[in-house]
């Protein structure tokens, strides 16, 4: 088994999480910071990222709509997705819903402690470890 890396992609932020390499336990990485709709940079970020801990398998957040539909946010990550798998097509990617992981994401930064300025800086990082653990949860792992 290998890191497997959790992904919430934003308009200007990449939350990144990371399983140690027997995907049981999943840290928060980082908040990568781009341009507003610069998905070719925060990709090559990934990319450099993915090669650097040698990782064979991505978990990004889709995000559905309420009512299930997917939506706008939906289909542009789902956009990243196919580009990312030109860029490198043996990387396994795989979507998990993460309706309400950046509320999740906030309860827990507000129980460590964080206020709002301070939660804002890191709740894309906790959000992508909320939806990892879901996945992982779910058994989805191989």
């Amino acid at each position: 088994m290998s890191k497997i890396i959790g992904l919430d992609l934003g308009t200007v932020t990449l939350g990144i999480a990371i399983t140690d390499e027997n995907a049981q336990f999943v840290f928060g990485r980082e908040v990568f910071r781009f341009k507003p709709g610069n998905y070719y940079l925060a990709r090559t970020y990934l990319l450099e990222l993915v090669e650097k801990e040698k990782i064979e398998r991505v978990v990004i957040g889709l995000p559905y709509n309420m009512d299930g539909t997917i939506g706008e946010r939906g289909q542009s990550v789902m956009r990243f997705v196919e580009d990312l798998k030109k860029s490198k097509p043996d990387l396994i990617v795989d979507f998990q819903d993460e309706r309400l992981s950046s509320v999740e994401a906030h309860e827990r930064l507000a129980l460590l402690g964080y206020n709002a300025k301070k939660q804002k800086d890191k709740v894309d990082m906790v959000a992508a470890q909320v939806i990892l653990e879901t996945y992982l949860k779910r058994g989805n792992k191989q």
